[in-house]
C-alpha cells in the first residue's frame, strides 16, 4: 500500500516513539510504501530511494482515491529558497495553507500568473505560492553519468 507525505519534514524512526533515533526524513509531497504497522499510529514505511523507517500516521495521507490522484498529477519542487508558504489567494495576505522546506513537492495548476503560481497539495487543498521557487522535478536521472 501506498502513501504520501502531508508534513514538510516527516521524521523516520528506528522504532515507534519520537524518543528513538531518527533514521532519516521524507519530505512533503513524496509517495512512501507502508510496509506494515509496528504499534498503533506508527506506520513502517519504504522511500523510492529504499530507505526504511517507521513514522507517525498522523502525518501521512492513506486514502487510496488521494494517493492515486496525487501520482498522477505533474510534480514541481521547491527548489529556489530554503522555505516557502502555500497561501489561499494569490497575496501575502493569503491564510497560511502549508509552509514548505527544500525539497517538498506540490503539482502546478496552470501557468503561473503575476509571479503566483496556483498549485495543488497532496490532501486535495488548493493554493498559491511564489513561481520563482519552484524548481523542475526529475524522477529519473538526465544522463547515464
Amino acid at each position: 500500500m501506498k502513501a504520501i507525505v502531508n508534513t514538510s519534514v516527516c521524521a523516520m524512526y528506528k522504532a515507534p516513539s519520537r524518543e528513538n533515533t531518527v533514521e532519516d526524513e521524507v519530505l512533503f509531497g513524496m509517495a512512501v510504501e507502508i510496509l506494515d504497522e509496528p504499534a498503533p499510529g506508527w506506520l513502517h514505511i519504504r522511500t523510492h530511494y529504499r530507505y526504511e523507517g517507521i513514522v507517525s500516521a498522523d502525518e501521512l495521507i492513506t486514502d487510496e482515491k488521494l494517493v492515486t490522484e496525487w501520482e498522477a498529477l505533474p510534480k514541481k519542487v521547491v527548489l529556489h529558497k530554503n522555505c516557502c508558504d502555500v497561501l489561499s489567494v494569490p497575496k501575502v495576505q493569503g491564510v497560511h495553507l502549508a509552509h514548505l522546506v527544500r525539497g517538498c513537492l506540490v503539482a502546478p495548476l496552470g501557468e503561473p500568473e503575476n509571479g503566483w503560481q496556483k498549485v495543488r497539495l497532496p490532501d486535495g487543498r488548493e493554493g498559491y505560492l511564489f513561481s520563482g521557487v519552484l524548481g523542475e522535478y526529475y524522477t529519473a536521472p538526465l544522463s547515464d553519468d
